[in-house]
């Protein structure tokens, strides 16, 4: 080897042994031996929300602090979008149509009832049951190998409960919407 070469790799590998992360909401995180995962909370529209950050790699790379803070600065402000993005699943027939299909199905019409409140005239029950949807969960997956960084999972409240169906929705670390999918 090289002798420049193998300062170059101890430098490195003395950068990642000293380098700590302050990720958001999460706390020190250390970039040269991450956990496989972080739990913190948040609250996005006054209601807590789970935050879980993962990690494949036993080393976080170079950056990917920076990218990790930026996203969750702006996490709260792609809710809106990923409703959006839900409404036009459902319009289209899509995975919400048969999330929607399982509840109203499911639930019997007391829960129902209690679950919508004031019924809007203007709107369908279906219509009426995707405006219930609560965001409960981002996962943040900061090394994936998919073509996805974050997931948010988002569900009814069943007697103020979140219940154990979900729309998981896949964004880019750009809070861009890229799969919709209906998981338990």
């Amino acid at each position: 080897m090289h002798p420049e070469a193998r300062t170059t790799l101890i430098h490195v590998n003395s950068f990642f042994t000293m380098s700590e992360y302050q990720i958001l909401h999460f706390g020190p995180v250390n970039a040269a031996a991450v956990n496989k995962r972080y739990d913190a909370s948040v609250d996005i529209n006054g209601r807590p929300v789970q935050l879980d950050l993962h990690f494949d790699n036993p080393q976080a790379a170079p950056g990917a602090d920076t990218l990790i803070n930026q996203f969750l600065e702006k996490a709260a402000s792609y809710d809106g979008t990923i409703r959006a993005a839900i409404t036009e699943d459902f319009d289209s027939d899509g995975e919400a149509v048969d999330f929607v299909r399982f509840f109203l199905e499911d639930l019997r019409p007391r829960e129902l009832k209690q679950l919508l409140g004031h019924q809007e005239e203007v709107k369908s029950v279906p219509q009426q049951l995707l405006n219930k949807l609560e965001l409960v969960r981002i996962g943040i997956y900061a090394d994936d190998k998919n073509g996805f960084f974050a997931v948010y999972d988002y569900t009814l409240l069943i007697n103020d409960r979140p219940s154990s169906q979900v729309l998981a929705v896949e964004v880019d670390d750009n809070g861009s919407v890229l799969s919709i999918a209906w998981e338990n």
